[in-house]
């Protein structure tokens, strides 16, 4: 699972308040991901927070019972009872039900923000978060649970003062005027017919500015304390109920300040007359608080909503880098000097730069599936290719894990369909890689069919398989099945894009699962097939390009100029290390005006132009130069992180002629040069073919268990209940008793990396486990 916190905005230790003390707090986190509770451990404890942390709804509603904290954060997609249901069963129990729940998650839509409030949530901070935010919050909200359980404590006060004054207003005048006259807050004792103040207490006096001389025997409206409609209001409810409680409204002193206040009133009888006792608390500094609580909450939506272009705008500087890492571990693999150990690293590290790519463009077709954004391209696409590549790639992750991976053709398929085949491949991908990832022992089978326009397909394994009353949760985003060491293997985007994504498509999607033998995934693609002669096959590259052959004549010695046009050096140089060693002369500019002056000097016969450049982008470039009759007819091919089909018309509507996405693939650049300019490839010798990876290592033997007794284990598993990671690092180091055990470093590793669950089923395991003879 991904990390939800925004490390790009660290704690500004400048526009922090000081450290506070122990009594600032006790916080419970609960989610399921370490690094956020890492993250959030640290942060609040450096703020002298008390911080217990818990890996599950299970063990956080534990720790909660344990001992109520005074305020819990709480994630929301949690694998064994999600942050909803742990909200809802700490406020029914009433021990709990008071504490202040803050939901962390990365949900945007809005019933999901409503079933968190209705749960009983008082607030919901959106992933990433912001570091700033996550105080700001947690002390907003603390300082409200206390003035929340001061008010209720005052409340109660007072109602028991109301009750019991009133008995005593029978029994004695004098008890009741002692008590009336200390009495904490503004209290008055009014006709009921009327309104006069009979009495008023010190309080309301300096309040209100008043002596009790100018006040007794005039109303409050008399005296410009409350408008007259407020008294009237007052009188109505009190002849009608008896009583009013918590009535709020508007206090004028006689300095001209208004207080926001609460009243409580109760009618009583002092001999034949009826008359009321009046009861007002200030609640301007609660209110201010909730003020400025609403507008963080309305700002925290304002930035919700500013999500899709923020992450618009985060493709193109997350994929700039990618473009160097993939480009230069194409660049190396193609050396005849890198020796198999190192060309086996660079493929992992070309691997790891794909994935992350991959990552990138899950967050980025959510937001468009969301926003309704989606572009589709039906072409015509050949099955046979795409099924080969499928089978190649995941038969070798298969066998690295140890399992069965296998193709079924269920009938004849056609050669040709119409489809889109980018989604297609998407779709295939997030299928085979969950079924792969989820097995761990048996096969994973891709079965292909097709009937009556339809291409039908099945994938099936023998993995973990998921309980059905959790299949459709499946589904939705950042969900996730399985064990921690599962979870932590991707976003949870890859379901949720692949059933939007073939909705989009009009196919339909089926699943059936049973926990411990395995999921079947069926989909139902339109895709009507197309005659071979109405099909021109797409030209690839030659796997080894040794350099070109011009087909029209050119100068002696003289070679194709291209202009490699962008802002990011690095991209320049790998762009030179492609072309320069297959004969190309590659000329560089840094942004529009550089392109424009060298296009216009040198006259290459290409032009890569990056689109998003300072001092001009490349979109004005291009017009600059198709304004220009001697460079109009050369070829501009667009350089951009960004695909999408409104931003490949932009770059046609300014004159380019071709488009290519960042980061850059050798052979896609390869086959847009051959397109544009009158070359063949001359091909070099092929690879030798690379050594297979290495499998992975096995776990390690129990029998480091035997280094503490089944009690040590059992005491250690009841102190990680309780959440507080500073007792357990404190019995972690009595277990160890100065004897240096390497397995209690590992527990410590894992401790302080937050793998609670992993902990605590070591521990479990341990405390299980028979004595050794």
């Amino acid at each position: 699972m991904m990390n939800y916190y925004d490390s790009s905005k660290p704690p500004n230790k400048g526009d922090q308040p000081p450290p506070a003390t122990h009594a600032a707090g006790d916080i419970l986190l609960v989610d399921d991901n370490p690094a956020n509770l890492a993250q959030l451990s640290d942060l609040l404890s450096g703020r002298g927070y008390q911080v217990r942390a818990s890996p599950s709804g299970a063990l956080g509603l534990r720790a909660a019972r344990r001992r109520p904290p005074d305020l819990i954060l709480l994630d929301i997609m949690m694998p064994d009872q999600d942050g909803i249901e742990v909200c809802r069963t700490l406020k029914a129990d009433p021990a709990l039900a008071p504490v202040p729940v803050i939901f962390i998650s990365a949900l945007q839509e809005s019933r999901d923000k409503l079933k968190a409030f209705d749960a009983g949530g008082v607030d919901f901070i959106t992933k990433p978060f912001d570091f700033s935010e996550v105080l700001s919050r947690v002390r907003t909200h603390l300082q409200l649970y206390r003035l929340q359980r001061q008010l209720e404590n005052q409340n109660q006060r007072l109602e028991q003062r109301v009750a019991e004054r009133t008995a005593e207003l029978e029994q004695s005048r004098e008890k009741f005027a002692k008590a009336f006259q200390q009495a904490p807050v503004m209290v008055a004792l009014s006709e009921l017919q009327g309104g006069r103040f009979r009495e008023v207490n010190q309080t309301l006096c300096r309040k209100s500015g008043f002596t009790a001389d100018e006040l007794l025997g005039r109303t409050a409206s008399e005296m410009g304390l409350v408008s007259a409609a407020d008294e009237r209001q007052v009188e109505r409810r009190l002849r009608r109920h008896g009583q009013i409680h918590g009535m709020g409204l508007t206090l004028n002193a006689r300095s001209g300040k208004q207080r926001e206040c609460q009243l409580f009133a109760q009618t009583l009888r002092i001999g034949q007359e009826p008359c009321a006792v009046i009861l007002l608390e200030d609640m301007s500094k609660h209110n201010k608080t909730e003020r400025k609580l609403r507008r963080a909450k309305q700002s925290a939506e304002a930035a919700n909503q500013a999500k899709s272009a923020f992450l618009a705008n985060m493709s193109h500087e997350l994929r700039t880098p990618l473009n160097s890492i993939l480009g230069y571990a194409q660049v190396l693999q193609t050396r005849p000097d890198v020796g198999p150990e190192a060309r086996r690293r660079l493929e992992v590290m070309q691997r790891s730069g794909q994935y992350l790519l991959t990552l990138i463009n899950d967050l980025l077709d959510l937001t468009k599936i969301e926003l309704n954004r989606v572009e589709l391209s039906f072409e015509t696409m050949e099955l046979k290719g795409l099924l080969d590549s499928q089978v190649e790639l995941f038969s070798l992750r298969a066998r690295q894990k140890g399992i069965g991976f296998r193709m079924e053709i269920r009938s004849e398929l056609p050669p040709l369909l119409r489809t889109d085949e980018r989604r297609l491949r998407q779709v295939l991908i997030n299928l085979l890689s969950n079924a792969v990832k989820f097995t761990e022992k048996g096969e994973v089978t891709l079965a292909v069919s097709y009937h009556q326009g339809h291409l039908l397909i099945e994938v099936t394994d023998t993995g973990i398989g998921i309980p059905e009353d959790r299949l459709d949760q499946v589904f939705e985003p950042f969900a996730q099945a399985g064990e921690r060491n599962y979870r932590a293997q991707g976003t949870g985007l890859g379901l949720t894009i692949t059933r939007r994504l073939l909705k989009l498509m009009g196919a339909e999607l089926e699943a059936e699962s049973r926990p411990g033998h395995g999921s079947r995934f069926s989909i139902r693609i339109p895709a009507p097939p197309v005659l071979r002669q109405d099909h021109t096959p797409k030209h690839a590259p030659p796997l080894a390009v040794a350099g070109y052959r011009a087909l029209s004549p050119l100068p002696p010695a003289a070679r194709f100029r291209v202009l490699a046009t962008d802002d990011d050096t690095d991209n320049r140089n790998l762009l030179r290390e492609w072309l320069e060693p297959l004969g190309f002369e590659v000329l560089e500019a840094a942004n529009g005006w550089e392109a424009v002056r060298t296009a216009t000097a040198a006259h290459p016969h290409i032009i890569l132009m990056d689109l998003v450049m300072p001092e001009m982008d490349g979109l004005k470039a291009t017009r600059i130069i198709r304004d220009d009759p001697e460079l109009a007819p050369v070829p501009i091919i667009a350089v951009s992180a960004s695909a999408t089909h409104t931003d490949r018309s932009r770059t046609f509507d300014a004159g380019c002629n071709d488009h290519l996405s960042k980061p850059l693939l050798r052979d896609d650049l390869l086959q847009i040069l051959a397109k544009n300019l009158p070359l063949t490839w001359i091909e070099a010798a092929e690879k030798a073919p690379q050594p297979p990876a290495p499998n992975p290592e096995a776990d390690q033997d129990d029998a480091a268990l035997d280094a503490l007794t089944p009690n040590q284990w059992a005491r250690l598993k009841d102190t990680l209940d309780d959440g507080n990671p500073q007792h357990i690092d404190s019995l972690l180091t009595e277990l160890d008793a100065g004897r240096s055990l390497v397995l209690v470093a590992r527990l410590r590793e894992m401790l302080w990396s937050f793998e609670l669950n992993r902990l605590r089923e070591i521990a479990t395991r341990g405390a299980q486990k028979a004595p050794s003879p």
